[in-house]
């Protein structure tokens, strides 16, 4: 009994000595500035350094910080500035020598694919009809329209309603 006693006295007193710390919400700018410098006492010179070049990261962020109620004044995502292309082939390249058939299509798509990621190119091919659809990267243009210039099925490309062809002429798409 008299250690249940002595046990709760200790509990006690404990309590009572943290309900008497101060919350830091109550403490002036002098201790605030007396508790850091106490505990910059035993920190080395590079250790201080760091910790003020850190600091002074993220206060330059959190001022840098943007809006993000207002999507215009957020960077673009990396990757979203995607951009459709469509290929016109040479009919005279396809396995008849008269047409692109679906199957020509579709052989070439998965032909060209292998290609161009084998070479670090990575886009996405799809068969539509007698002409090929590839979506991709805008960055990835230059490189994807060399490419496609070098391929003897290619007749011309057409990419943001421009039809671009081997002699580096364009032409508005005739609607």
């Amino acid at each position: 009994m008299k250690k249940f006693g002595f046990v709760l006295i200790v509990l006690l007193a404990m309590l009572a000595a943290a309900g008497a710390a101060m919350k830091h919400k109550e403490w002036t700018d002098a201790e605030l500035q007396a508790l850091e410098t106490s505990w910059e006492a035993n920190d080395s010179e590079e250790e201080l350094d760091s910790f003020e070049r850190r600091h002074r990261l993220i206060s330059e962020m959190h001022k840098n910080k943007k809006d993000t109620d207002d999507p215009s004044s957020l960077p673009p995502l990396p990757g979203s500035d995607r951009v459709m292309m469509f290929v016109e082939m040479l009919p005279e390249h396809s396995s008849s020598g008269k047409g692109w058939s679906s199957k020509d299509t579709e052989k070439l798509t998965k032909k060209w694919r292998s290609l161009l990621i084998s070479g670090g190119v990575d886009v996405r091919l799809y068969n539509a009809d007698d002409k090929v659809l590839i979506d991709l990267e805008r960055r990835l243009l230059p490189d994807t329209k060399e490419f496609l210039f070098d391929q003897p099925e290619t007749n011309f490309l057409t990419v943001d309603s421009m039809d671009l062809y081997r002699d580096g002429t364009k032409r508005p798409v005739k609607n």
